[in-house]
């Protein structure tokens, strides 16, 4: 009997903590009981209302609202915030656990630092999901990480779908503990947005990653341009991480920088200036229009190791594709270079002390038939394909899918630790491994 009284109980908990509310801006109060017929007029009341397990539906409209979270979800009992139609407010600041926010339309001209992002999260097993966040004055999405070394981490959050256009000095930053970031565009990355606060270390960047464990995935980083109004003096990186950053995944993301000087721009730039860098795999990414591919400098005294680059392609690159000055480990394997390098940049470039990386079975080809500069580098590398059309689907129009007689169709070496290409299909289709963010699949 005491058990099925327990059972009975938990079952009416877990009904009523599974109630949908509803807010309407238009016709609502927060006098209301919040339901489908009574809703609330804000947003903040669904917030200090609502229940482990929880759902709040919102209404089209305009909410000149920031909403504050602080009361977290359950395990299996999220609370979600999830807008019925065009909902356009002024963000989320999150400092809470198993909240979901899904669907909104975030603008806001707020000026306070932690204020002034799209979705400030602070907490653990959270979800933003298809939301619309531009012209703001701070970054696009910010996961900040514990605060100090007896708190609990941000970690186990996942970031996707998101579109971010015309944030400030980053698209995402992420910082923590194994947190997914999948399937966000992020474009027009502006420094000093006009009318916004000035502050030191603005910058124009995509993604920037800190802390332990994460996975980006399926990115899209694009058009992030020097001539765009508010970018005076930016340094642009689709991705740029000055440490701490360890153990962290990038694959299948895209970089198309598409800047019109390419001067300040790079692929990705990794330093360990503030902390440990080690352990980062980039593998099935490509990246184009840039300056720079991937360039890896140890700027700290700590040593750089096991900086895997594998399966990428690289096109468009004005310079090297690669330049690697510091780690001591790592490999460069299985890349194609395609229009990669100047008269003087080789694709892949070493420093002095990068002896360690095993580098080779990697294509290289320029479109006039000419051979890349060598400086920091020799050419070829062991078993790389030199000088050789790729036959790409169409570089023009950024399909770079093999076509049955390209030569990097099973060319490469087998890598254990990838598995499948770009779209997810199984490695390899062939004899052997191909060379590039594509597997050609018969």
């Amino acid at each position: 009997m005491q058990v099925m009284l327990v059972a009975l109980i938990t079952l009416f908990v877990s009904s009523a903590s599974a109630s949908t509310f509803y807010v309407d801006g238009r016709r609502g109060q927060d006098t209301n009981p919040g339901t489908r017929n009574a809703p609330w007029r804000t947003i903040q009341k669904a917030s200090a209302s609502l229940q482990s397990g929880g759902t709040v539906l919102v209404s089209a409209g305009e909410y000149r609202e920031r909403i504050h979270v602080t009361r977290s979800g359950s395990p299996g009992n999220p609370i979600t915030y999830q807008a019925a139609g065009k909902v356009v407010m002024e963000g989320f600041r999150i400092t809470a656990d198993y909240i979901r926010v899904i669907g909104f339309e975030i603008t806001s001209q707020i000026r306070l630092i932690e204020e002034s992002y799209g979705v400030y999260l602070r907490g653990q097993h959270n979800e933003v999901l298809d939301n619309y966040i531009h012209d703001i004055y701070h970054d696009g999405i910010m996961l900040v990480g514990g605060g100090g070394p007896h708190s609990p981490p941000t970690a186990y959050n996942v970031v996707k779908g998101n579109r971010i256009y015309r944030a400030s000095s980053s698209g995402i930053t992420v910082d923590g503990v194994e947190n997914l970031i999948e399937g966000n565009d992020i474009s027009h990355i502006i420094q000093y947005p006009p009318g916004g606060p000035a502050y030191d270390g603005a910058d124009a960047d995509g993604l920037r990653p800190f802390g332990t464990g994460h996975i980006f995935r399926k990115n899209r980083v694009h058009d992030i341009r020097s001539d765009d109004l508010g970018n005076l003096d930016p340094h642009i990186d689709c991705i740029e991480t000055w440490g701490p950053a360890t153990d962290m995944l990038f694959e299948q993301n895209i970089c198309d920088a598409e800047d019109t000087d390419f001067l300040p721009v790079q692929g990705a730039q990794i330093e360990n200036g503030s902390g440990v860098v080690n352990h980062l795999t980039f593998r099935n990414n490509i990246f184009m229009n840039v300056r720079v591919g991937i360039h890896v400098e140890k700027l700290g005294s700590t040593d750089m190791t096991v900086i895997q680059m594998v399966n990428n392609t690289f096109y468009k690159i004005t310079h090297q594709g690669i330049l690697i000055e510091g780690p001591s480990s790592g490999s460069v394997q299985n890349n194609v270079f395609f229009d990669v390098g100047g008269d003087e940049e080789g694709y892949v470039a070493l420093g002095a002390d990068s002896k360690g990386m095993a580098i080779g079975y990697n294509s290289h080809g320029m479109s006039d038939g000419r051979a890349p500069g060598k400086l920091g580098s020799r050419a070829p590398y062991p078993h790389d394909l030199w000088r050789v059309d790729p036959k790409f689907v169409s570089a023009a129009t950024k399909d770079f899918r093999l076509l049955p007689n390209s030569p990097l169709v099973d060319a490469g070496v087998t890598l254990k630790d990838v598995t499948v290409d770009i779209l997810g299909v199984p490695r390899p289709q062939g004899a052997g491994y191909d060379i590039g963010a594509y597997e050609f699949k018969p």
